[in-house]
């Protein structure tokens, strides 16, 4: 062996510097292990107080909360903690549900589906939020809402689900209550719809005898105070017949029942008929009437022209019942620059009328309300006037404003965005209805001389003599039959050119009086002539259903004679054009 190396021998000065390098650095790890320290304390106190403060948040909190494990049975997953509400939401113990699966809340009208869907989503590690029925201890069913939210651990492996519960029987039973209440009343609003429609039915039918028989009477030889107090009558009658179609387009719009039906239409023509109408009246009161429309407006829009002419017509006649003197202004315009085919019509009525104060101003649109001073309220009316029209425009997408001043008078302005017709002016005719049957094949010599010849079944007496007295003037040849039994009995019997079938009436009714004759002709048993409804009907969806049980045209109740001259004047071409063919 070799010899080792002796070590070197240290000075005691180089002894002494070792040492206190050795003795500093102690001084320093002890610090730092001191700083370390305390800093691991202050952080484990700060957790401590987190867990404590979420423990206490936990234990206190109003909504129930419950942790579960993770792996979940057919029952669900088990409960490993539960807080105080969570107790009493369910009456049951900790001891009882600790260690229990969830299904232990479940019963006869939980929603499978819902568990399904639930156990779906956590299956995925997708958070679930529902509303279930959960059973209490005590068996009592009640409406839990669940929100619970799945758990990872470091490595994004989910160990346990969180759920918030939160007893929700009371809002639920609430909003039972709201939907037996929307349903009571919309029930309560159909019944009233068919109370007025039966009404409506009720009151033309009078008073559909008392404007054709006026009118006859009128045709006849009286003298003019005769015929004044004749006029009078169709007068006062029409007046009544205003008001009760307010009141039926009121409760139509209040169903939702009432719908825009936008055609072709010529603006200058409907604005041309409506003062044509209403300029009589304004130079009976001895009032200026004036109509301008400015030189932009568009001609020829699509628009439903029923609807537009009722809201001028209503804000003229309004304009030139509460005005006495001076005039009344109609002025047609453009809002704005016509955009992509379609332009804001804008339809302004200015009167030097009563004038309507400012605090009322806001209220005059409300239904059955009018301006509540002494000058007003001797006009009358039902105050469904302005309303109907505001409902209308609203519809239609529209607004209306009005401007007043008591003692100088009124502006009311419409603006209705409508599209311009491209075909420029090129309306298209008005067809006939889609389901309308081929008419009856005529008799030899008709055309030649020979009458037509119209079957009439309706059972009240008084509109069986309008009805006969209005075709009879008009050259018609007319048999009557007092219901769908009896006009059934005629057919077999005799050929006819038309029929003109009420809708209500007894033994049986104008709907199966149709639908057997229709099926008679289905079956080649006789040709069965077009079918007109003549009914007092008015509700939406009256002439719908007329087309839809086999009828070819409507007329409605009252019935006037330039009406029912329009209508019939369409089919007696339409045969004649049958027979030439």
């Amino acid at each position: 062996m070799s010899p080792q190396p002796e070590k070197p021998t240290l000075t005691s000065e180089q002894l002494t510097r070792r040492l206190a390098r050795e003795k500093k650095a102690r001084a320093q790890a002890e610090k730092l292990l001191e700083e370390k320290s305390t800093e691991l304390y202050a952080l484990n106190q700060e957790l401590h107080q987190n867990v404590r403060l979420l423990e206490a948040g936990v234990i206190n909190a109003y909504d129930g909360v419950v942790i579960t494990e993770a792996h979940m049975s057919y029952h669900g997953p088990k409960m490993i903690y539960m807080n105080d509400a969570f107790l009493d939401i369910t009456g049951y113990t900790r001891q009882e549900l600790m260690g229990k699966d969830t299904g232990v809340l479940y019963g006869e009208k939980t929603d499978i589906r819902q568990l399904k869907t639930m156990r779906r989503l956590l299956k995925s590690s997708q958070p679930y939020d529902g509303e279930l029925i959960c059973y209490k201890q005590d068996g009592t069913e009640f409406w839990m809402e669940l929100s619970i939210a799945p758990v990872p651990n470091k490595d994004g492996e989910i160990t346990h689900f969180t759920t918030i519960a939160r007893d929700i029987t009371d809002r639920r039973n609430y909003e039972e209550e709201l939907k037996a209440a929307r349903l009571k009343a919309e029930a309560a609003n159909m019944a009233k719809s068919e109370f007025l429609a039966t009404m409506s039915h009720e009151l033309r039918t009078p008073m559909n005898g008392i404007i054709g028989m006026t009118e006859l009477l009128l045709d006849t030889s009286i003298t003019d105070q005769q015929k004044t107090y004749a006029q009078t009558v169709v007068s006062s009658a029409e007046s009544l017949l205003n008001i009760i179609n307010d009141i039926l387009d009121f409760s139509k719009i209040e169903s939702g029942k009432f719908e825009i039906e936008p055609v072709p239409m010529d603006l200058f023509k409907t604005i041309d008929h409506v003062v044509a109408l209403l300029s009589p009246r304004a130079r009976a009161k001895g009032l200026k009437f004036e109509r301008s429309i400015h030189p932009d407006t568009p001609q020829y829009i699509i628009g439903d022209y029923v609807r537009i002419e009722q809201i001028i017509q209503n804000l003229i006649g309004n304009a030139i019942k509460f005005t006495e003197r001076g005039g009344v202004a109609l002025e047609v315009s453009l809002a704005d620059e016509p955009r992509m085919s379609s332009a804001h019509i804008q339809i302004s009525v200015t009167d030097s009328g009563v004038g309507i104060a400012k605090g009322v101003q806001d209220k005059i649109f409300d239904k059955f309300s009018q301006a509540d001073t002494s000058t007003t309220r001797k006009y009358g009316g039902t105050g469904l006037g302005l309303t109907i029209c505001q409902q209308l425009v609203e519809i239609m997408g529209g607004t209306i404003t009005v401007d007043s001043t008591p003692g100088i008078g009124s502006t009311f302005c419409v603006t209705l965005p409508l599209k311009i017709d491209e075909k420029q002016g090129e309306l298209a005719p008005k067809p006939l209805p889609t389901n309308v049957v081929h008419a009856a094949t005529p008799a030899i010599g008709l055309g030649g001389g020979r009458k037509y010849h119209i079957l009439v079944v309706e059972d009240n007496i008084t509109n069986q003599m309008v009805v006969e007295g209005i075709l009879e003037r008009l050259g018609y040849k007319v048999t009557m039959a007092s219901d769908g039994k009896e006009a059934i009995k005629c057919v077999e019997k005799d050929i006819y050119d038309l029929i003109l079938m009420d809708v209500q009436m007894p033994i049986m009714d104008g709907f199966e009086a149709t639908r057997i004759l229709r099926q008679m002709e289905y079956n080649d048993m006789y040709h069965i002539p077009p079918i007109i409804a003549l009914t007092a009907n008015a509700m939406k969806g009256d002439k719908e259903k007329c087309f839809d049980m086999g009828m070819s045209d409507y007329i409605g109740k009252p019935i006037r004679k330039d009406e029912i001259e329009k209508i019939l004047s369409r089919w007696t071409i339409a045969i004649r054009d049958n027979h030439k063919a």
